[in-house]
């Protein structure tokens, strides 16, 4: 009921009013996942950053595996600009769960703030994939791809310009074979990365696959 009631508060801005209520019943039981999940979201929502990720670091020591607590830890580093550690947060969820697709959403729009372009297309390969649109995860995962080639390519002409020739990889290496032994790529841990590595496919046999699954 007073957990309720700090919502209401907290939604009208009576950010004071609201932390006061849930932060009785934190102190009562602060090893509760309940109470510190509630008490760390209305500090979030009260702007109070730098005290939530110090409530929810203390309680991930102890519950390291918590999803909750984990998602509101993403929330708060976010809330306070520190997206590389937000999206450093959400891929160790995406590893502990792999289908979720909520988890997916918020690392793609993470590492967007994180300014990470290929790790936004891997997420949102991972989201559509299991979101039942395979189409639409064969063309993130086709712009992950050629971003990353592009990275590789600009490396290589300026530690080697004689080397820009061969910085397109050969030809073998193309779709999906080839996307495996890039760097970027090795970060995806979700199903997506499973099919593409257990069936070693490439790209133009999934768009195939995706058509007569449409």
């Amino acid at each position: 009921m007073k957990y309720g009631l700090a919502l209401a508060l907290s939604r009208d801005d009576q950010h004071d009013e609201a932390l006061q209520l849930v932060e009785e019943l934190y102190e009562r039981n602060p090893q509760s996942v309940l109470y510190v999940g509630a008490y760390a979201e209305l500090l979030i929502n009260a702007e109070r950053t730098e005290q939530a990720n110090e409530l929810l670091g203390r309680a991930l020591s102890f519950y390291p595996d918590s999803y909750p607590l984990s998602m509101l830890y993403a929330q708060a580093l976010i809330a306070d600009q520190e997206y590389a550690g937000a999206e450093r947060i959400y891929k160790q969820i995406s590893r502990q769960r792999p289908h979720d697709p909520l988890v997916w959403f918020e690392l793609a729009e993470t590492s967007g703030l994180a300014g990470n372009v290929v790790d936004v297309h891997l997420a949102r390969a991972e989201f559509f994939y299991l979101n039942g649109a395979p189409h639409r995860a064969i063309q993130h995962l086709e712009y992950a791809k050629n971003l990353s080639r592009r990275r590789q390519s600009a490396a290589a002409r300026q530690t080697d310009p004689a080397h820009s020739k061969s910085a397109h990889g050969n030809p073998r290496d193309s779709g999906l074979a080839g996307l495996k032994g890039q760097h970027s790529i090795q970060r995806a841990f979700g199903p997506l990365a499973q099919f593409r590595i257990h069936m070693n496919l490439t790209l133009t046999a999934i768009f195939s696959i995706a058509q007569h699954a449409v």
